[in-house]
């Protein structure tokens, strides 16, 4: 998978978060993604939560990437930790 492009966007209309699902809400900030795979464009949209959340993983669990909503099914500890999704509380 090549990354063609990666930048935190504030959004103009809803879209679903790649990571939870959650839907990102007109005028949030999210990080926009667009890559080709197998040479298959594909972007998707991450909200703050899991881009805080995945800056909590290791590289090997970051390695192979995520399917939608995968990223909070895989670590739903991890979530509960995320307050109100810009820090990480203690357990």
């Amino acid at each position: 998978m090549e990354c063609l492009q990666s930048k935190v966007v504030r959004v103009r209309k809803p879209h679903s978060c790649w990571g939870c699902r959650r839907e990102i809400q007109i005028g949030e900030n999210a990080e926009y993604c667009a890559c080709v795979d197998a040479g298959n464009f594909c972007a998707s949209y991450w909200c703050e939560k899991c881009q805080i959340a995945m800056s909590e993983l290791d590289y090997d669990d970051l390695m192979y990437g995520f399917t939608y909503g995968e990223l909070i099914d895989s670590y739903p500890e991890l979530f509960e930790r995320l307050g109100d999704g810009t820090e990480i509380q203690n357990p």
